[in-house]
């Protein structure tokens, strides 16, 4: 089977890496799949090229990003479209800690109609404030043995905006901003008066409770809206989304390339040195940093001679670590 277009410029970029080191002119040996008439057919890597003085067997995988990155692809994506306001134009929300790119079909609805709301004759470059309801309950949990009163909250994040009303109690309070059947968000505000609201309605609320009560506290907080330059493009990009565990998604992708790897190699030898080209999907995260630390903590078959990890028409080796040797 014919090599693609990406394997092409795959290959092309770890041949100028050979040639950068061994010198030389590099040619096609062979591409094993093509002339193997065995059903079915083996695990064969996608060309083999040398120089006269040595040769390389040489396997194309692309970094997808794992499961956990393709979901939030697919969800950084589906927010983009759908948050986009009916006038056109791109832009980027900042959204509170810990929202990630999760959002309830009602909080999806609420942010579109906030969006649209705002965005309205909005400049490049300029920012707005969009609205977030948000509910907690503030529960008095009796005087404190100091002159000042103290008051915390469950968000570990931002909690300053909280703590900061202290001075004006005479009481222990805390403030469960993360009820049950609510996300774990921290605080978000944009403006100086949104801002104030909500410490002036929870110094009130704090200061009207008997010890030990509790009672309920809503309030509004703000998500940072920007117009950017979009080429072109209408939509918004929700930034600090999470993946979850970027580690994870990072071993379990390599970890899926170099068992198919090890599925080509390891049966014979197929030239003097084994080489493994990794290249990253669109928006994957993947870069020469992440790359060598994930292959620390994984396992490097012992068929494989070399890693090269290709962007674009460049490649860089990341295994063996000893390797300095990369195209800027």
């Amino acid at each position: 089977m014919p090599d693609s277009i990406q394997e092409q410029r795959c290959i092309a970029a770890v041949v100028d890496l050979l040639r950068a080191e061994f010198g030389g002119q590099w040619e096609i040996l062979d591409r094993p799949d093509e002339h193997s008439h065995l059903v079915p057919k083996p695990k064969t890597p996608e060309e083999v090229h040398g120089n006269g003085s040595t040769t390389a067997a040489i396997e194309v995988k692309r970094l997808t990003g794992g499961r956990l990155w393709q979901g939030y692809v697919r969800r950084h994506n589906s927010l983009f479209k759908s948050l986009a306001p009916k006038c056109g134009g791109s832009y980027y929300l900042m959204p509170c800690f810990g929202l990630g790119m999760d959002m309830t079909p009602g909080l999806r609805t609420h942010v579109r109609k906030e969006i649209e709301r705002v965005a309205r004759n909005m400049a490049v470059d300029q920012s707005k404030a969009i609205r977030v309801y948000r509910s907690g309950v503030v529960r008095s949990l009796g005087m404190s043995p100091r002159r000042d009163g103290f008051i915390n909250c469950a968000c570990a994040t931002d909690a300053g905006v909280v703590s900061e009303v202290s001075a004006e109690l005479r009481g222990i309070y805390y403030l469960n901003d993360w009820p049950s059947g609510q996300p774990h968000w921290g605080h978000s505000f944009v403006t100086t008066a949104a801002r104030k609201a909500f410490q002036d309605a929870l110094v009130k609320q704090c200061t009207s409770l008997p010890d030990e009560a509790s009672a309920p506290l809503s309030w509004t907080e703000e998500w940072e809206l920007t117009r950017i330059e979009g080429e072109g493009r209408s939509g918004v990009v929700v930034l600090g989304g999470q993946t979850g565990n970027v580690l994870q998604a990072t071993d379990e992708d390599l970890s899926s390339s170099l068992a198919s790897a090890l599925q080509k190699f390891q049966a014979r030898r197929w030239a003097a040195i084994h080489i493994l080209a990794v290249e990253p999907l669109d928006m994957s995260y993947a870069d020469l940093a992440s790359v060598r630390d994930s292959l620390r903590r994984l396992s490097v078959p012992e068929c494989l001679d070399r890693i090269a990890l290709v962007k674009g028409a460049t490649a860089s080796w990341v295994w063996p670590f000893d390797l300095g040797l990369s195209r800027a």
